[in-house]
């Protein structure tokens, strides 16, 4: 945690040194390839970080975990497609930030249909939050799914009077103000 920020720190290599000799003491244990993984992402080693995490892969077939850090390096190493396939496969329950940084990298690669099914699942758990619902308006307006749009670009202006006149201005704009 201490060189996450400075890929030159020299917290990064006492990590790798000692996770190293860790591996050596137990070849086995999972949580020493992370710890390895962990330290070479911080050094923005990608190419380190994934052999490590693929190792544990290999040791540990299929879990959820190992996946979600094979996804999330793929996309630091600028392997946005490969990455997302882990996530995808991850099969582990998302958090609000994991399903947001996806929706970042779907807008990324223009894949609104998948922006906005990452919204409608980040809206079931925080539904009082206008700015998904505005975001999910725009995806849905993105895919031609236009009375969906309207529906939550109205939500959104509901939740947060503020957003009432961006909502009529874009639901004027999608409509070409018709509604």
């Amino acid at each position: 945690m201490l060189g996450k920020r400075d890929p030159n720190s020299p917290h990064n290599d006492r990590a790798l040194e000692k996770s190293l000799a860790a591996l050596e003491i137990s070849p086995t244990f999972i949580r020493t390839y992370f710890e390895i993984a962990q330290a070479y992402m911080n050094k923005k080693d990608y190419t380190n970080a994934l052999k490590y995490f693929q190792e544990a892969n290999d040791l540990r077939p299929g879990l959820s975990i190992i996946n979600w850090y094979l996804g999330m390096t793929y996309i630091e190493a600028g392997q946005s497609e490969k990455g997302l396939k882990y996530l995808e496969d991850s099969g582990m329950s998302l958090s609000i930030n994991q399903l947001l940084k996806m929706v970042d990298i779907y807008v990324g690669l223009k894949d609104f249909r998948k922006v906005a099914e990452l919204y409608e699942q980040v809206i079931k758990n925080n539904p009082d939050n206008p700015q998904f619902h505005a975001s999910l308006a725009v995806a849905y307006a993105q895919i031609g799914r236009i009375q969906e749009a309207i529906i939550e670009a109205r939500k959104a202006a509901e939740l947060d009077p503020s957003f009432a006149a961006e909502s009529q201005a874009f639901i004027n704009a999608i409509t070409g103000g018709a509604q």
